[in-house]
C-alpha cells in the first residue's frame, strides 16, 4: 500500500472548492436521547410535539369570582346582582364547589374553572361583603378564562427539528411533556497547538519566543458554539511527538484540530507526520491570504484541520472552515453551516496583490444605502490588536488588484456582530436600521 508521502499533494485550491471538500467529507453524527437540560445547545434530531393540551383544563386568568354569566345578565351600577360565595378554587387543586344558579366561587389565578362557570369577574369590579358579592354589570361568557388547549393541542409540532436547543425550547418541551430530546451528539475535538517558539500568555517570553495566543483562541471558538476540547495538548516540535498524539487523537476524536508546522519549513513536522500515518490529504494549499498552507485530511474517522501558526491564520482556518463542519456534524442545516454572508461598500479605496483570495478584517458602519466596510489597518497574519474590531471578513476573489471607494464587495458577518449568539445563531441583519459606529484605532 503506498502512503500519502508517495502520491503528488494536491495543488493548491480555491476557497470554494476547499469548503465543498470540508463538507463533502463531513457527516452528521449519530443521533442520542439525553434528559431535556443537558441538551442545551444541541440540535435537535426530531421535532418536539405537544403530548396533551396545554392547558389542559379551562382555567382562571385573575384573582377573582367564578360565575355564570346569565346571573349577571341583569346587573346594573344601580341595581346589581347579588351572588352568594360558595367556596374557593385554588391553583393545582381541582374545586369541589360546583357554580350553581344565584352563586360564585373564590378563585385564584392559573386555577381550574370550578363546574357550572363560564367566566370569572376580576375581584377588584366586585363589591363584597361577608358571603357574598355585588356585580354592578354583565358578565360576558369567557371573560378572564384560559381555555383548554388555548395555548397548544395535543399532538401539535412545536419546533421543528435541526433547531438549536435553547432554554426557550427546553421551557417548551417541558410544556408539551418532554422530559427527554433528541439530539445530534456533539464532536469530540482535539486540539494539538505545536511550536517550541511558543510561551504561555502569563509568562515574559525569552527572546526568539512569542506568545502562544493559538491555545486561547481556539478553546475560546470551541466555547464559543457550546464545546469543551475533549483534550488540549502543547505538542513540542518533534516528529515522532506528533504522530503519537496524532494517532491517539484520531482515535477518539470526530475533529482534530492542529496548528503551526503545516508548511515545509525544516521544523514543519505535519506533513511528515500525516505521511507516516497514511492520512488521506483532501488538500494541503488554498489560494487564500492569510493561511495559504491549509491542509485537510482524513486520519482514520477523525477530520483533520491542520492551520497556519500564525493567529489570524488560525483565526481565518476556525471560522471559514472548521465553524461550517462541526455546525453539520451537529446537525445545522446546509443554510446555517457558513457566516452570514452581506454586502458592504468600501470607504477607501485598496489595492491586493492578485492571484488568490483575500480575507480582510473589517469593521462595519451603516448608513441610508446599507454597510460601509472599512480596512482595518494591520493585515499581516501576526498582527492580532484589530481582532476587537474586527465585525467582518472582506472577502476578495483576488481577480484585480485594485478596488475602488464606494465599490461593493461580499463581507462574511462575525458571530458576535449585531448580536450572535451560541452554536452560531445568524446575527439579525438589519440593513434599515442605524447602530451606533465604533470608535476605531487609526494604527494598529
Amino acid at each position: 500500500m503506498s502512503s500519502s508521502a508517495d502520491t503528488p499533494r494536491p495543488s493548491v485550491l480555491p476557497i470554494g472548492e476547499a469548503r465543498r471538500l470540508v463538507l463533502e467529507q463531513t457527516r452528521r453524527l449519530d443521533v442520542k436521547e439525553v434528559p431535556a437540560l443537558s441538551a442545551l445547545g444541541c440540535v435537535l434530531a426530531g421535532p418536539v410535539s405537544a403530548a396533551w393540551d396545554q392547558p389542559g383544563f379551562d382555567a382562571s386568568a385573575m384573582d377573582g369570582y367564578a360565575v355564570r354569566s346569565e346571573d349577571t345578565t341583569p346587573a346594573t351600577s344601580s341595581q346589581p346582582v347579588t351572588l352568594l360565595v360558595r367556596g374557593v378554587a385554588r391553583a393545582g387543586a381541582a374545586s369541589r364547589a360546583r357554580v350553581r344558579p344565584g352563586t360564585s366561587v373564590r378563585i385564584m389565578t392559573g386555577a381550574p374553572l370550578p363546574p357550572g362557570a363560564d367566566a370569572v369577574i376580576e375581584q377588584e369590579a366586585v363589591q363584597r361583603s361577608d358571603a357574598a358579592v355585588e356585580i354592578r354589570g354583565p358578565v360576558e361568557p369567557g371573560r378572564n378564562v384560559r381555555p383548554r388547549g388555548s395555548d397548544m393541542k395535543a399532538g401539535t409540532h412545536l419546533v421543528a427539528d435541526s433547531e438549536i436547543v435553547t432554554p426557550a425550547v427546553i421551557a417548551l418541551a417541558a410544556a408539551a411533556g418532554r422530559e427527554r430530546l433528541s439530539i445530534y451528539r456533539k464532536p469530540r475535538i482535539t486540539i494539538l497547538v505545536t511550536g517550541d517558539e511558543l510561551a504561555s500568555a502569563g509568562s515574559r517570553p525569552r527572546h526568539g519566543r512569542v506568545r502562544d495566543l493559538n491555545t486561547p483562541l481556539a478553546a475560546a471558538f470551541l466555547k464559543d458554539l457550546g464545546l469543551e476540547p475533549a483534550a488540549l495538548i502543547k505538542v513540542r516540535d518533534s516528529e515522532a511527538t506528533l504522530v503519537r498524539h496524532l494517532r491517539a487523537a484520531s482515535r477518539s476524536s470526530d475533529i482534530v484540530i492542529a496548528t503551526g508546522g503545516v508548511s515545509v519549513g525544516d521544523f514543519d513536522y505535519l506533513p511528515r507526520a500525516l505521511a507516516q500515518l497514511q492520512a488521506k490529504i483532501l488538500f494541503s494549499g488554498v489560494a487564500q491570504k492569510p493561511g495559504k498552507p491549509l491542509t485537510v485530511a482524513r486520519l482514520g474517522p477523525a477530520l483533520l484541520f491542520g492551520l497556519p501558526g500564525n493567529p489570524v491564520a488560525v483565526f481565518v482556518g476556525l471560522y471559514e472552515y472548521v465553524r461550517p463542519s462541526i455546525l453539520k456534524m451537529m446537525g445545522r442545516p446546509a443554510t446555517d453551516l457558513s457566516l452570514p454572508l452581506a454586502w458592504a461598500r468600501l470607504s477607501k479605496p485598496l489595492e491586493i496583490k492578485p492571484g488568490r483570495a483575500h480575507f480582510l478584517r473589517v469593521s462595519l458602519d451603516q448608513d441610508a444605502d446599507g454597510y460601509v466596510a472599512t480596512v482595518l489597518p494591520g493585515q499581516e497574519s501576526y498582527q492580532v490588536s484589530n481582532l476587537v474590531w474586527t465585525d467582518a471578513l472582506a472577502v476578495l476573489d483576488g481577480e484585480t488588484s485594485r478596488i475602488d471607494e464606494g465599490e461593493v464587495v461580499p463581507v462574511h458577518l462575525m458571530p458576535w456582530f449585531e448580536g450572535g449568539c451560541v452554536l452560531g445563531a445568524r446575527p439579525r441583519v438589519q440593513s434599515q436600521v442605524p447602530f451606533a459606529p465604533r470608535a476605531r484605532p487609526e494604527k494598529v
